[in-house]
């Protein structure tokens, strides 16, 4: 990879754009090249340029990246920057740029990067990237699989890094982590000490969780599960009889609720009856409403005849007035039409004079307008040029103002510079760069030794507090001696109290105890057996005894269902007959309803069908029949509701009659299958009590016998499990005991060991203490000697330097001030002679406009007198339009008046004909009135009505009638529901009562006994629900065990293979692996050191690395390098025996060896120097020179950076970087 060119714009100092072009000579002419300028004139920015380009990423940045530092990179003032490079590799040509930009706002938009190829004659190109990780990518690939990290490496060598390297005894380590980016090594010792200390951890938490874990003895284990299916068979047993109990409690229950009902009833009929009497008047008014109802359409229609004849009247009389009122107002508008044509002539006339002087007028407006234009525009042009007059009189006194002003500030310059000459050695020189870089050592040596002197105390506070966890290790394992002696004491103990031979091992008598508790358990088992058996074969006797009774229950039952059948058969025929009546009835009421539709259909003159009468006076009006309609209606839906009824009571009694037949053969299977098991049973237990070899007489004969040997073998067990229990308990606890035995050694082991290194570190750091103890000394004393030269030798270092930097760019501006004070006065003397010139044709200018202005005038006052002798002042348009809006508006009230006019008679001659029409009208409606009003009378008359306000008064409105309707049925409906609900409950409670096994009476003694069996039964609910518990329990503890024993063998494996890598690589300090593999790279360094430096001294040199002589040496010794002098029978010795020019050749070469290491495959072949040169002699410095000319004759290009005068005049192609004004700075490219 070699460097072509380089551009870039407003980077740090550098502001505007930038090319640095490799092609082009002088630096095509020469592979050696020098960067010089001043401290902080922007040297480093041309690297910047470089891996900004390249990468978008700066290596002076502590962490590379630049986000959140745009402002350290762009120039102050600008609002965008860019970097590119174009690269040869592997013969083609690549071009990488980055760009940022600023936003309106002032913040930074996102950077930019592009990668594209070149043609071979750099006209056109191909972008190939433009994504940031697209280009990265690329970049790397292009570069030979360099990242940035290896790319700095390989480019910017880091000589000055290799010179301390080669002098440090004690940090070498640290030193060649730093230079070669390797403190993953570190980091991979330090995470293998870490990791195995947390698997040993947790190990030992697992150990513990194990160690907590009780388990319950097999034997136990199987006594519960015994005992829950003991408890479960019980439960089974009283929860049938639980529900048989509430069963017949709930029946009971049901009775008195009914008893209770029909006592409400009762009471309910009464009252509904009571309402039905006071309600009697509001009935009889809706029948006399439903005879009168029919009439109500006459009734309607003859009054809003006799309304619409009284509106028609008063029509009349409206539209009488309204024709008296039209025939004014047409008279009116005559007279005002004849008044406005007579103005409108007037008006006519008067605009024909105005015409005759319009245009003349017009003619004199328009030459006045523009001799008033012309007057501003002079008038304008003469306030300017007096103004442009005054602008440069006031300019000519500033400027000679401003020169008297810069002649003084030129004397007191001149002045302070003489009187500070002291500083003027400072500009020319580096004593400034020098002194900062002594101070930079000095702050890395107090850096350093407070850091070792840190390390001292926390290695100290490590010494004691290991000390205090050792001491308390030793009193952890006395005390748990002493426990271990009390817990085998107890043991012992326990034996005697058992009467158990102590010397017999802790298994043999577990075995002993549980072939004990087995037995018994089996015995108790035997018992508990045989009770349930008994208990079993007690129970099947008395539930054959019980299903007797039951069959002759249900015997009796289903006769009197029979006798119910039979009843509800008959019921159901005579309900349809019922049903069938009132149907025809309904259907009869419907025909009558639809000839009364009919009726209204017939023609005066016809004869009806019904009764072959040609005379109809009620054709036209409708009679309702709805009432005795709806009241079919109803008879025929309670018949059949009433038939739906019996029905379903029909069919219950059939379902009942199956149902009681259906439990009469499941009892008689019951019983038989009852039958069958009591001899099973009692086979059963005989064969249990020979097994056993137990007495049935005894125990079954004897009172309470079975009961107290199932509780004295209880017990015994009970015993057997307690003893069981407490040799499994101290036995834990013993081995709990032994296992902290050898816990606390190993930790106190452990304790020794890193007690021992951190001793071994405390005596290393010592060492290094005083090492840089003498450096410090030393730089100090430099410093003083050189501030003392200034007069600043009192003052502290920062501050003295800085007042020296102060004082330096002070002169350096001082100088540029007094410069630019002589350039300012030339420029106004200058200024002065342009601007006198200006005035005097200025001055000229204003005189010739003065003249024009007077003449102008003058033509002015003659147009403007014509025209007022005219017409006056007034505005000659605004007239014109004022007489032509007055005419305007005559023709327009004049063709308002005639429309007016027309309106009106149009309007007289339609009133004049609806009167006629509204007349006509009237009289029909006198003939109908007299005509239908007593053909009406008669009609109500008929039904006992005297008149029609009678006939009013009975009619109910809508709402009313319809109220008292739904009043009347619904009371009829609820008093019928009533009925039938007392019918209903005093059956259900003579059907209950029947079939009762138990009497009311006894109900409080059957609650008694049903709360006693539900409090037995919950009793034993909570027994099987806590043997269920510790099952489960059980069941939880040994999977968690089970668990925990694997993960504990797993881990085991894991810790072990932990501790491999620990003891080969791992250290708290990730020391151990650092120097192993810093080891080998410092091999694979010094090989590719040795390539480069037989090229610098032509072979008398090459460097070896020392190997370690004996088992016990500091790991740090293996990081030590010998030179090998050829010259001398490859004699070996130190590196601080060579010379200054030498060691220098030994840091270059390893500074090679490292860009070659870091490279890998990729060629390089442009490189960059950026230290080590300031504290080299005259002697020493031109040793490296020829060394860079070396490296120049095998194709490298090498650029120096530096501002060491010698290197001037050895390197003839320079790029000069030189400060400017505004703390900006100026690239330049030449060739001494």
């Amino acid at each position: 990879m070699k460097i072509l060119s380089i551009k870039f714009e407003n980077l740090n100092s550098l502001k505007k754009k930038w090319h640095i072009d490799f092609e082009a000579s002088p630096l095509k002419d020469s592979g050696l090249f020098l960067i010089t300028g001043n401290t902080g004139a922007g040297k480093s920015t041309i690297l910047d340029a470089i891996t900004l380009a390249l990468f978008g990423l700066v290596p002076r940045f502590q962490d590379m990246n630049i986000n959140k530092k745009e402002n350290q990179i762009l120039t102050y003032g600008s609002n965008s920057c860019y970097a590119e490079v174009e690269f040869e590799n592997m013969g083609k040509v690549y071009r990488s740029k980055w760009s940022l930009r600023k936003t309106r706002t002032g913040s930074f938009s996102e950077s930019k990067r592009e990668i594209a190829e070149l043609s071979p004659d750099r006209l056109s190109d191909k972008i190939l990237a433009t994504k940031k990780k697209e280009v990265d990518a690329l970049v790397e690939e292009l570069l030979g699989g360099l990242d940035f990290k290896r790319f700095t490496r390989s480019v910017l060598l880091a000589q000055g890094e290799f010179a301390q390297f080669l002098k440090g005894t004690k940090d070498r380590s640290t030193i060649l982590e730093r230079i070669t980016n390797s403190d993953r090594y570190s980091k991979i010792s330090i995470a293998a000490f870490e990791r195995h200390k947390e698997a040993l951890l947790e190990l030992d938490k697992l150990r513990e969780q194990n160690s907590n874990i009780q388990l319950l003895s097999p034997e136990e284990k199987d006594f519960l599960v015994e005992q829950l299916a003991i408890s479960e068979g019980q439960h089974l047993t009283q929860d049938k009889a639980l529900i048989q109990q509430r069963q017949e409690l709930q029946v009971m229950q049901k009775l008195e609720d009914l008893e209770t009902e029909q006592a409400q009833l009762g009471l309910q009929l009464e009252q509904l009856l009571t309402e039905k009497t006071a309600a009697q008047p509001s009935f009889d008014q809706l029948a006399l409403h439903q005879k009168a109802i029919e009439f109500k359409p006459s009734l309607d229609a003859l009054e809003q005849t006799i309304k619409n004849h009284r509106t028609v009247l008063t029509e009349i009389e409206t539209l009488l007035k309204a024709t008296q009122s039209t025939t004014k107002e047409l008279a009116d508008r005559s007279q005002e039409q004849q008044k406005l044509e007579a103005a409108r002539q007037t008006a006519k006339e008067n605009f024909l004079a105005f015409e005759q002087i319009y245009d003349q007028v017009v003619k004199l407006d328009t030459q006045l307008e523009s001799e008033q234009k012309t007057a501003l525009a002079l008038q304008k042009a003469l306030k300017e040029s007096s103004a442009l007059v005054t602008s440069k009189t006031t300019l000519i006194r500033k400027s000679q103002a401003e020169k008297e002003a810069l002649l003084e500030a030129q004397l007191k310059t001149t002045a302070w510079l003489k009187q500070h000459q002291l500083y003027a050695s400072l500009v020319d020189s580096d004593t400034i760069f020098e002194l900062k870089n002594q101070y930079k050592d000095l702050q890395k040596h107090q850096e350093s030794l407070q850091a070792i002197t840190t390390k001292q105390t926390t290695t100290q506070s490590k010494i004691e507090a290991l000390n205090t966890q050792a001491q308390a290790f030793k009193t952890s394992l006395q005390k748990n001696q002493t426990t271990l002696a009390q817990e085998q004491h107890i043991y012992v103990q326990l034996c005697e109290k058992n009467q158990l031979d102590a010397t017999l091992s802790y298994e043999t008598h577990l075995r002993a105890i549980q072939e004990k508790s087995a037995k018994a358990g089996q015995l108790l088992q035997a018992l508990t057996s045989v009770e349930e058996k008994y208990k079993t074969y007690q129970k099947l006797k008395a539930d054959v005894a019980e299903a007797d009774k039951s069959l002759d229950n249900k015997q009796s039952e289903l006769k009197k269902l029979n006798t119910l059948f039979l009843a509800s058969e008959e019921a159901l025929i005579e309900a349809k007959k019922q049903e069938d009546y009132y149907e025809s009835i309904y259907q009869d009421q419907q025909e009558k309803n639809g000839l009364s539709d009919f009726r209204g259909k017939l023609k005066e003159g016809d004869q009806c069908p019904l009764c072959f009468s040609v005379e109809q006076p009620f054709r036209k009006q409708t009679t309702d029949i709805s009432y005795a309609l709806k009241t079919a209606d109803k008879d025929r839906k309670e018949a059949k509701k009433e038939r739906k009824a019996i029905e379903q009571t029909h069919a219950k009694n059939i379902r009942d009659q199956q149902l009681i037949v259906s439990n009469i053969q499941d009892l008689e299977n019951k019983k038989a299958t009852l039958q069958k098991e009591l001899p099973l049973i009692k086979k059963m237990i005989s064969a249990i009590m020979q097994e056993k070899q137990l007495s049935i007489t005894a125990l079954f004969n004897e009172k309470d016998a079975l009961e107290k040997e199932v509780a004295r073998i209880s017990v015994l067990k009970e015993a057997l499990i307690d003893l069981e229990r407490a040799l499994v308990k101290i036995q834990q606890k013993i081995q709990a005991s032994e296992k902290n035995q050898v816990l606390f050694d190993s930790n106190l082991q452990q304790n020794t060991s890193e007690l021992n290194g951190f001793k071994l570190q405390q005596t290393e750091r010592a060492l290094e203490q005083k090492s840089y103890t003498a450096e410090l000394l030393k730089a100090q004393s430099f410093l003083q000697k050189q501030l003392a030269n200034y007069q600043l030798k009192d003052q502290p270092l920062p501050k003295a330097i800085e007042h020296l930097e102060e004082h330096k760019n002070k002169y350096i501006e001082q100088v540029e001030s007094q410069q630019n004070q002589l350039t300012q006065i030339k420029n106004i003397d200058l200024q002065i002679k342009n601007v006198q010139e200006q005035l005097e044709e200025a001055q000229e200018h204003l005189a010739a406009k003065k003249l024009t202005w007077t003449q102008q005038q003058e033509e002015f006052k003659v147009l403007k007198t014509r025209r007022f002798d005219l017409f006056g002042e007034d505005s000659i348009q605004a007239t014109k339009t004022s007489k032509t809006k007055e005419l305007e508006k005559l023709n327009r009230t004049l063709e308002d008046n005639l429309k007016a006019v027309q309106q009106l008679e149009q309007l007289q001659a339609k009133n004049t004909g609806v009167l006629s029409e509204k007349k006509k009208q009237a009289l029909l409606l006198e003939a109908f009135i007299s005509e239908k009003q007593p053909l009406l009378l008669n009609a109500i008359q008929a039904i006992g009505l005297e008149d029609l306000a009678a006939l009013k008064a009975s009619l109910l409105d809508k709402a009313r009638a319809q109220a008292i309707l739904q009043q009347q049925q619904e009371l009829q409906q609820t008093i019928d529901a009533t009925l039938e609900k007392q019918s209903n409950n005093k059956a259900q409670q003579a059907s209950i009562l029947e079939t009762l096994p138990t009497p009311l009476a006894d109900k409080e003694r059957l609650v008694e006994q049903y709360q006693l069996l539900q409090q037995q039964v919950k009793n034993l609910l909570q027994e099987i629900g806590s043997t269920k518990e510790k099952l489960r329990h059980q069941a939880t503890q040994e999977a968690k065990n089970k668990t925990l024993l694997d993960k504990i063998n797993s881990y085991k494996k894991e810790v072990d293979r932990w501790a491999m890598l620990k003891e080969v690589i791992g250290s708290s300090d990730g020391k151990k692996f650092r120097v192993f593999a810093q080891s080998i790279t410092l091999k694979k360094l010094i090989y590719l050191a040795n390539q480069h430096l037989r090229y610098f001294i032509n072979g008398r040199y090459y460097l070896e690395k020392r190997l370690a002589e004996y088992k016990d040496r500091r790991p740090n010794d293996i990081l030590e390098i010998d030179i090998v002098d050829t010259f001398q029978a490859n004699n070996k010795r130190p590196l601080n025996t060579l010379s200054g020019g030498e060691s220098f050749l030994a840091s270059l070469a390893l500074a090679l060896g490292l860009s070659d290491l870091a490279g890998g495959n990729a060629t390089i072949e442009s490189l960059f120097i950026d230290e080590g040169f300031g504290t080299l002699d005259a002697d020493t410095l031109q040793v490296a020179i020829r060394a860079l000319q070396t490296l120049e004759s095998k194709g490298k290009t090498i650029g120096v950076i530096s501002h060491i005068e010698q290197l001037k005049q050895n390197i003839p192609t320079q790029i000069h970087v030189v400060k400017r004004g505004g703390g900006f700075s100026q690239l330049t490219v030449s060739e001494v």
